[in-house]
């Protein structure tokens, strides 16, 4: 007994220093705030929507396009005396968030007790408070597995002064609430593993497995596929054990609080959901960590053109994997068009090739436009004519331009560089820039990633 006392004695002491010593890292180099951190103490604040320039109704932009008061921004960080203990405001901003609302709760706890200030500390103070718990269950967990009190010492000891530790409660965010609840719950969850058929102690970790999994997806939108992983890995444990009846259990148990969180906060999802439906989402009809090999991609491709409404190959060599996609499309009822390449063109072999088999030529964007299965596709998306208008032979150069954001010099030499090589020469004469100045902005599209030098003093661009 003296000799766990002395442990948890230590435990306590390496727990303190590492606080002080990430306490003193925080207030030393902290200089400056992510836009997360700033939006992190928004939605825990805000009454008024969870972005300080945006609507949630109808996304109405507000404070935009003109110069605007600070207060506008502490009135969105901070908490007024009015709005202390406004929970019901958080939870608003959080069901218009990625993340569910507990860790903006806790946040909004604390700024509570200070209405009208803000300060980096508050949200350092509750990212302090999960480290601590959060090494007091690395440390049962490590003596848990190991049956060691020194290998528990040694765990919290060293992930304490890691990187990892360190950015997860310096960076202002609700990762530490988050981490704190993993570190709980894999603790218990082996702690329920390595128990004999205790009924009584089961059933009490069985209520703190199910609560610390709903604390736990009530924090982070992440924590769920999380809890996933762990709970297959126990799962695979009682197989192998051939603990049948607590594999059942256990299953259930961690259904019921997926379910019930899901129940307690049905947005908890809702993000991933939206984005599979306007995105798209994963198909393959491989397991995850499947390795890429080359052989596989025939079969990805012809799931690709399967989802298409046409194919369009831009380069292909006399042995390529577009011409087996070509192929593929064709045997689905898919139109295949072909860009022309140059004669003698590796790349363009496989290009040349189809067009004698004869596939459809398009040299610019309105043939694209004029063929049928685009025109369907346009239909159904409610594209007017006034788009199809818009489209010319350099539309697909001249939308990127736009959105580049470049320097008018930037524009006049990005504008003369296309998909095959063009000299410096060139550029120079089209562009009326001396050398000096051309060479000067070419440098600069190359260090930006938008053009390519692909021979000496000849350019090309990266993307289209």
């Amino acid at each position: 007994m003296k000799k766990t006392y002395g442990y948890r004695i230590m435990l306590a002491i390496i727990i303190i220093i590492q606080v002080v010593y990430i306490s003193c890292m925080f207030g030393i180099n902290k200089q400056g705030f992510h836009s997360d951190e700033m939006w992190n103490y928004g939605f825990a604040n805000s009454t008024e929507g969870k972005h300080v320039y945006e609507s949630d109704v109808e996304k109405q932009l507000k404070n935009f396009d003109s110069w605007q008061s600070s207060d506008n921004l502490r009135n969105y960080i901070t908490v007024d005396k009015n709005e202390i203990f406004n929970y019901a405001a958080i939870y608003r901003n959080a069901a218009n968030d990625y993340n569910p609302p507990l860790g903006y709760m806790m946040l909004h706890f604390i700024c509570s007790l200070f209405p009208g200030t803000w300060s980096k500390w508050y949200c350092f103070a509750l990212n302090i408070i999960c480290f601590v718990i959060m090494q007091i269950y690395i440390y049962r967990l490590a003596k848990s597995v190991t049956k060691s009190e020194a290998a528990g010492l040694l765990s919290a000891f060293f992930f304490g002064f890691t990187a990892g530790a360190r950015n997860i409660t310096i960076f202002l965010r609700i990762y530490a609430p988050a981490t704190m609840f993993a570190a709980m719950l894999v603790y218990y969850m082996h702690v329920l593993y390595a128990s004999k058929d205790n009924k009584d102690k089961c059933i009490g970790l069985y209520i703190k497995i199910f609560a610390v999994n709903i604390l736990g997806c009530f924090t982070l939108n992440l924590f769920l596929p999380f809890a996933f992983i762990v709970t297959a890995m126990y799962c695979v444990y009682y197989i192998l054990a051939r603990r049948f009846r607590r594999l059942l259990v256990f299953g259930l148990m961690m259904l019921a609080s997926v379910g019930a969180s899901i129940a307690i906060y049905p947005r908890t999802n809702i993000e991933l959901y939206t984005h599979l439906h306007d995105c798209g989402g994963i198909i393959s009809e491989y397991p995850p960590g499947t390795a890429p090999r080359a052989g596989l991609f025939p079969m990805r491709n012809r799931i690709i053109s399967a989802m298409a409404d046409a194919l369009v190959v831009v380069e292909a060599r006399q042995k390529s994997g577009s011409l087996i996609t070509a192929d593929q499309a064709l045997e689905q009822n898919r139109d295949v068009y072909v860009v022309p390449g140059r004669i003698g063109d590796a790349l363009s072999e496989g290009c040349l090739k189809l067009i004698k088999e004869g596939a459809q030529v398009i040299t610019s964007p309105m043939d694209i436009m004029a063929t049928k299965s685009i025109e369907i596709y346009y239909n159904n998306r409610q594209m007017t004519d006034n788009k199809l208008d818009s489209l010319d032979s350099n539309s697909i150069f001249d939308d990127n331009f736009k959105k580049s954001g470049l320097a008018s010099p930037k524009n006049m030499v990005y504008s003369q560089i296309n998909l095959f090589p063009v000299s410096l020469e060139t550029i120079v004469n089209n562009s009326g820039l001396s050398l000096v100045e051309a060479e000067g902005i070419l440098l600069e599209l190359e260090l930006d990633g938008l053009i390519e030098e692909v021979s000496k003093n000849y350019y090309i661009r990266k993307h289209i």
